[in-house]
């Protein structure tokens, strides 16, 4: 859950930069005041763009590793990485001379910033990826498993239909010779 809410919360931050850089070029003037209805609007504009993306991405990817049971260690620390990019955003924003309207204003942050979260997408991808294959291989080890008890449970069932089959064979003969042996009398 603090993995899909970190890389959630990138995304927000991400939507908040382009959208108040957007705004700066739209509307330079409303763009430096505060909660103004250029940015709402600027905002879902952006929103109608990046949402369906993102939504495409959670469906494709986030949505089939939710049920994988790879052992609930992994989740303990999958979140680590979106809160690397987390850190990554929040280190630019704070560790810096300009002020947060400045760093989202700026056409080349934003960029600096649309790459990072390109590369956060691309890790995470890999990241699920890698866990849909570990899947596949448990799976693919229990099959293997099932298939190698089946095969003893075959040579197991051969081998008492060969007993069977030797022992038909012997009584067989064995009930000739007593068959052989009542008609001469012999018995």
């Amino acid at each position: 859950l603090v993995f899909v809410l970190l890389i959630v919360s990138n995304f927000a931050n991400f939507v908040v930069m382009c959208a108040k850089c957007v705004e700066g070029h739209i509307f330079p003037q409303l763009a430096v005041e505060n909660n103004k209805w250029s940015f709402s609007l600027c905002t879902m504009i952006v929103q109608l763009i990046f949402i369906p993306l993102l939504f495409l991405y959670f469906k494709k990817y986030i949505k089939g590793v939710a049920h994988i049971e790879t052992g609930k260690k992994i989740w303990r620390f999958l979140w680590t990485i979106p809160a690397t990019f987390y850190l990554f955003w929040y280190h630019g924003l704070y560790f810096n001379t300009k002020s947060s309207i400045e760093l989202a204003m700026d056409p080349v942050n934003m960029i600096f910033t649309f790459f990072i979260n390109l590369g956060a997408v691309v890790v995470y991808t890999v990241i699920v990826n890698s866990m849909a294959e570990f899947q596949y291989n448990l799976n693919l080890e229990e099959e293997k498993k099932q298939l190698e008890i089946e095969n003893l449970c075959f040579e197991n069932m051969k081998k008492q239909m060969e007993s069977t089959r030797r022992a038909r064979h012997d009584l067989k003969h064995h009930m000739k010779a007593v068959h052989t042996m009542a008609e001469n009398n012999e018995c």
